[in-house]
C-alpha cells in the first residue's frame, strides 16, 4: 500500500480469497471482490494472452451515515491496484444500472484512480468503453491494468480491451466514451 494510502485507506479484512471487507468512521461497511471471469480460458485461446481475468464488485454492506468519505476511495483503488500487481492479471468493472448511472460512476471511478496515483505514486490504467447489445441494455465497462504488468509490455491495451469485449460480447458494438 502507499504510504499516503496507508495514512488514509481503511484497514481490510480478508472475507475469502479474493474478497475483502472493510468498515468505516461512521460505521458504514463495504465489500470488494473479484470474481474470476466465467469465459476465462476461452479468451486465451482468441487473443493469444494467458489472462487472468476478473470482475470487480464494489458494494455497499450497510450503511448507517451519508456523507463524503475520500479513505473510501482510497481503499478501493489501493486494493485493485494491489491485487492486480499479479501479471497477466487484469479486472473489469461492468456497471449495468437502470437507472443509467454507470457512465457516470465509471468517471468516478476514472476520477478517484488519477487521485489516488497523485498521493501515491502506483499506478494503474483504466480503458472504459460502452457496449452496444441489440435488444438489451448498454454495458458501461472499465478495464482496469496495474502499469507494471507485463500484459502492458507485451500489448496494446486498448486493442487488448476491444479484443476481449469483442468475444465476450460477440453481438455488441463497442465503442470508446
Amino acid at each position: 500500500m502507499g504510504q499516503l494510502a496507508k495514512l488514509y485507506a481503511y484497514p481490510l479484512r480478508r472475507h475469502d480469497e479474493n474478497s475483502f471487507v472493510f468498515t468505516t468512521e461512521k460505521g458504514n461497511s463495504y465489500a470488494i471482490r473479484f470474481v474470476r471471469y466465467w469465459q476465462e480460458d476461452v479468451l486465451p485461446i482468441y487473443l493469444g494472452i494467458d489472462l487472468e481475468i476478473y470482475e470487480i464488485y464494489f458494494e455497499v454492506v450497510k450503511i448507517q451515515h451519508k456523507g463524503y468519505d475520500a479513505r473510501i476511495q482510497y481503499t478501493l483503488m489501493d486494493t485493485i491496484i494491489d491485487f492486480l500487481s499479479v501479471n497477466n492479471r487484469i479486472g473489469f468493472f461492468d456497471i449495468e444500472r437502470e437507472d443509467g448511472r454507470g457512465k457516470e460512476l465509471l468517471r468516478v471511478y476514472n476520477i478517484w484512480l488519477k487521485m489516488y496515483e497523485k498521493a501515491t505514486g502506483k499506478t494503474g490504467t483504466m480503458v472504459n468503453r460502452i457496449v452496444h447489445n441489440p435488444g438489451q441494455s448498454n454495458s458501461y465497462i472499465a478495464c482496469i491494468i496495474h502499469r507494471d504488468n507485463q500484459i502492458l509490455n507485451e500489448s496494446n491495451t486498448e486493442e487488448l480491451m476491444n479484443l476481449a469485449l469483442r468475444e465476450i460480447f460477440p453481438s455488441g458494438q463497442v465503442e470508446s466514451f
